[in-house]
């Protein structure tokens, strides 16, 4: 057997080439494959103050019983201050968003 160098074909599936994104926000969303990928890009791009508020609260359990049955995440959505700090639509956006997930 003659030893050759790999011919570019037999070499494509090894590289596996990606298109190159243009959006630097989606490149790197799209680079981030755990949750602390998402935090260390959260805290380079927030400001200090929103970050620490916001991670702050990060562990807490928003668990609750309602009814008898255990709810996991916040029943509902009310202006709570803050809200524009997190999303630059505040509370509009809660506002938009609460009727397709949970119709009343």
């Amino acid at each position: 057997m003659k030893r050759r160098l790999p011919r570019p074909s037999e070499l494509a599936p090894l590289l596996q080439f990606r298109k190159p994104r243009l959006n630097a926000t989606a490149r790197r969303l799209a680079d981030a494959l755990t949750i602390e990928d998402l935090r260390r890009i959260a805290k380079r791009r927030t400001p200090k103050a929103a970050f620490d508020y916001t991670d702050g609260a990060a562990e807490v359990d928003t668990g609750w019983q309602v009814l008898g049955d255990r709810v996991e995440q916040p029943f509902g959505i009310a202006p709570t201050g803050f809200t524009r700090l997190m999303n630059t639509e505040g509370e509009i956006a809660g506002a938009r968003c609460g009727p397709r997930r949970h119709p009343v």
